[in-house]
């Protein structure tokens, strides 16, 4: 059963925000969680991708994630990317246009256990210009035993709209 724990997000601002933080969002009181963005508007025409914060809240920014992607599109082949980066990239796509937008879910597992690594697990859909879907199903895993607390998003260029829920699964 999923149980609520945390909302966040922006709407219809006309500021630039290019990468989102949602704090304190990983506890004690459940070992999995449920991330879902419902509505991912800007001008990003690119990837969203994800980082995790660890327990002093400071975002993670070394070669600590692995990857592996399947990108789905209707304007070309299927492609399989995989690979050791700063980020756990390819989580998602959106296009530049307004109407282009991106919704995703990903399940965190063991993020608060501090013998353990993070593993997450999810898939996006979203849009590019030409008005064809494009999907992900990706896994990540952040390669040092650590405690992490919180997620960020980042975008190449701007979100003007980002909502996000976070759940707790109850065992």
């Amino acid at each position: 059963m999923f149980k609520l724990i945390k909302q966040g997000g922006f709407t219809g601002g006309t500021s630039v925000i290019n990468n989102f933080n949602v704090e304190n969002c990983f506890n004690e009181s459940y070992n999995d969680y449920y991330i879902e963005v419902s509505q991912v508007d800007g001008n990003l025409n690119y990837y969203n991708n994800m980082r995790l914060l660890d327990a002093t809240g400071t975002l993670i920014t070394a070669s600590e994630y692995q990857y592996a992607s399947l990108q789905m599109t209707e304007i070309e082949a299927f492609g399989e990317l995989r690979g050791t980066t700063t980020s756990m990239q390819y989580g998602g796509y959106s296009g530049s246009r307004t109407s282009d937008t991106l919704a995703l879910g990903y399940f965190v597992y063991s993020p608060y256990d501090a013998n353990s690594y993070t593993f997450v697990s999810g898939k996006t859909s979203g849009n590019v210009n030409t008005n064809k879907l494009v999907a992900f199903r990706n896994i990540y895993s952040h390669q040092v035993e650590e405690r992490i607390t919180g997620i960020n998003f980042h975008g190449h260029s701007h979100y003007t709209e980002f909502l996000v829920n976070i759940y707790g699964i109850e065992e």
